[in-house]
């Protein structure tokens, strides 16, 4: 006997139930997003959908399901996007913190890689039952689905789509040579982030240690060693954004700075300069940098550290400039 649907029932039971699936899906996304913020892991993303009736009906269909609206697990289902592999673990242990999680299916470690789209640890859950209120009473009975992935998984599986092949005994042969190559590039992506991200992580912890050495102000000027630097010499100031520290490493670089010990010690000795500088409320009536901003006051008279919008406004700029260049260090003692 051929499997059929009651689709009039269903498309009524279906559409009773929206409101509540909606409820869940903004419900589950805000609780996520929260965990994510308050554990500080850092992600690229958290969407969510609620599965349309078309394709709850193709769902049973093809798996023959009877009760879709009860039995599919999927309906409303919630996809957070990580930014490197070692997240999915500290990830999935919040979210089982965070939910009843009834089942966890890992498709990255256990699953058949032959497939396009499918790399990802796979979730149900519920809203906990001990939470309580007209926000969770009506939806807290539902299972959702959360799908983990990383960036690079899901720019695999978003191209995958436009690839009708569901497995590798669809793709004709000679095709299957570039299929393994470009999914051997998503892997190794996906690797070589997370090496770089632990290694730049290793980084920063060097840093750290040297701070309190003498090796410090031979390091090369970088980002890292940088906003070392600031915390240290700077503690008292506001800390500067990373767009203000990253401007200012291209701009010492471009002056022919190369070690915090050159920095460091033209700094100590325009420390009166910039003293004076707040205490006349310097450009404006702020009388406290923050500490980007005390070395760019402390260097106020080159041009290489004028902010780019009022560099065009300087007297003989380009001269000054290419002075600047040519003489790194001098024409700022001088100043």
């Amino acid at each position: 006997m051929a499997f059929s649907l009651d689709r009039e029932k269903l498309v009524k039971d279906y559409s009773s139930r929206l409101p509540l699936l909606k409820a869940l899906k903004k419900e589950a996304t805000r609780d996520i997003i929260l965990a994510l913020e308050t554990k500080q892991i850092k992600f690229h993303s958290v969407t969510a959908r609620v599965k349309s009736f078309d394709s709850i009906v193709a769902k049973a269909e093809a798996k023959e399901v009877e009760a879709p609206l009860d039995d599919l697990v999927d309906i409303v289902g919630i996809r957070v996007v990580a930014l490197f592999l070692g997240d999915i673990e500290k990830i999935v242990d919040m979210l089982t913190n965070s939910f009843d999680v009834q089942s966890v299916e890992n498709k990255i470690e256990d699953g058949d890689h032959s497939k396009f789209g499918y790399l990802s640890v796979h979730l149900h859950a519920k809203i906990k039952s001990s939470f309580c209120g007209t926000r969770y009473d009506h939806i807290k009975k539902f299972l959702f689905e959360i799908q983990i992935r990383t960036i690079a998984m899901d720019a695999w599986a978003s191209a995958s789509r436009y690839l009708d092949y569901k497995s590798e005994q669809d793709i004709p042969t000679d095709l299957k040579r570039d299929f393994h190559a470009l999914s051997g590039l998503f892997y190794v992506a996906d690797k070589h982030f997370e090496m770089f991200f632990r290694s730049r992580q290793a980084s920063v912890q060097e840093v750290k240690t040297l701070s309190d050495s003498d090796l410090f102000l031979v390091q090369e000027i970088n980002f890292d060693t940088l906003s070392e630097y600031l915390a240290k010499r700077y503690s008292d100031r506001d800390a500067a954004s990373t767009t203000q520290i990253s401007t200012l490493v291209a701009s010492l670089r471009d002056r022919g700075f190369r070690t915090l010990g050159d920095l460091d010690a033209l700094l100590d000795k325009k420390a009166s300069y910039l003293a004076q500088r707040e205490k006349e409320g310097f450009p404006t009536k702020r009388t406290r940098f923050n500490r980007v901003g005390a070395i760019r006051v402390s260097f106020a008279k080159d041009p290489l550290f004028e902010p780019d919008h009022l560099r065009p406004q300087l007297p003989d700029y380009e001269k000054r400039l290419k002075e600047a260049k040519g003489q790194p260090n001098k024409q700022l003692e001088k100043s």
